[in-house]
């Protein structure tokens, strides 16, 4: 009899939370709502802000395995200080491919910032 392959682990499942609202006259009820931060323009310049129990959730059903950032950090712009820093809490290992816009205006800073931070940095050769 052959083995038994092992069982693949089941992802948690977000706890419904229902909230009905109306807009233009049409009723809508959203079972996942409160996993949308009502702060999340200022969530997506500084991704600290989001608030725990989002942030726990997102965790607990994500789990990646290793995390993939796939260049074009950085365009033109400063990053906040601490803009990087929500990557070295990561439980997996992170990679950075350095893309063509952070070879444009210049990534050292960036790229030894994640190096610091525990990030693996793929610089083309």
């Amino acid at each position: 009899m052959p083995a038994q392959p092992p069982a693949v682990p089941r992802p948690p499942i977000a706890p419904r939370k229902p909230a009905t609202r109306t807009l233009h006259g049409r009723r809508r009820t959203d079972d996942y709502a409160w996993l949308k931060d009502e702060n999340w323009q200022q969530v997506m310049r500084n991704p600290v802000l989001l608030r725990t129990d989002i942030r726990a959730r997102l965790e607990a059903e994500l789990a990646p395995d290793a995390v993939l950032v796939t260049g074009d950090l950085i365009d033109l712009m400063k990053l906040p200080g601490d803009a990087l820093d929500p990557i070295a809490a990561l439980a997996a290992p992170a990679f950075f491919a350095v893309g063509n816009h952070e070879r444009y205006i210049g990534s050292d800073a960036v790229c030894a910032r994640l190096e610091a931070l525990g990030v693996t940095v793929r610089r083309p050769r």
